[in-house]
């Protein structure tokens, strides 16, 4: 290894290989595009759980040089391009269209990054909110795949209707 960093950044990868045989296994045994997709960012959270001190080097900023180490940079896009592949198979199925599909992993991204980061930092619940753990990891996925199902066109009304909003604020802010 060249020195500290080399090391951590080996067993980076190596947590990024297990995601991703995790991952590998999911879109093995799931044909299901909404089964697929759900399995794979609940696999993302688990894995947070289990391995929360390997995942923390995974995703944190403790490798400060990720472009220098091959074996990390390709085992981290092995995970996600998984991850991405699932996403975008459901969305083409619930009618998006491909220039729309790098907008709704990410979207799907921030929401499995963002629940594993949650719980993990013990932020959930938040104080005095009574919410399950293991009951608002389905909620957020199956709300986020709710979304996605609705489709583009529903998508659009939406953000219609909140441009029109923030419209309306900044001409009545005149």
């Amino acid at each position: 290894f060249e020195g500290k960093e080399g090391l951590l950044a080996a067993i980076a990868a190596d947590g990024f290989l297990e995601l991703a045989a995790l991952r590998r296994g999911i879109a093995a045994s799931t044909v299901d595009p909404l089964q697929k997709v759900y399995k794979t960012m609940e696999c993302y959270i688990r894995f947070a759980e289990r391995e929360r001190g390997l995942f923390y080097l995974m995703v944190g900023p403790r490798l400060l040089q990720r472009e220098n180490h091959k074996a990390l940079a390709t085992a981290a896009t092995s995970s996600f391009n998984l991850f991405a592949s699932a996403v975008c198979d459901y969305a083409l199925a619930k009618g998006w269209r491909e220039k729309d599909l790098e907008l709704v992993v990410h979207a799907a991204w921030s929401v499995e990054h963002g629940l594993a980061m949650l719980i993990l930092a013990n932020r959930v619940p938040q104080l005095g909110r009574g919410v399950d753990v293991h009951q608002m990891v389905p909620f957020s996925l199956a709300l986020l795949l709710n979304g996605i199902a609705a489709g583009p066109e529903s998508f659009a009304r939406i953000e219609h209707q909140i441009a029109g909003t923030s419209a309306s604020r900044r001409q009545r802010s005149r």
